[in-house]
């Protein structure tokens, strides 16, 4: 082969690295979502280590996801009783 047509393929060589890197990071943050969303919240620490230990199940995942975004009112709660 000729050195451009080798360039060449050590370049697409390097993308697809650089794509396969990226994707397993968005997956990785995906699949950490649910903690995401509920670190500031007083249940966070049950959300987390349902999410890391149960969360490669889908309906647990699912089901964490669902009570990260839903407990808000506890969360508003405890952020008033900082404040005061």
């Amino acid at each position: 082969m000729r050195a451009p047509v080798k360039n060449l393929l050590a370049m697409i060589q390097d993308s697809i690295m650089k794509l396969g890197a990226l994707g397993v990071a968005a997956v990785i943050c995906i699949y950490l979502l649910p903690a995401m969303i509920a670190v500031h919240r007083p249940s966070a620490k049950a959300i987390t280590w349902l999410n890391l230990y149960l969360g490669w199940t889908v309906v647990v995942w699912i089901f964490v996801l669902i009570w990260a975004c839903l407990d808000w009112r506890s969360w508003a709660e405890s952020r008033e009783m900082l404040n005061r």
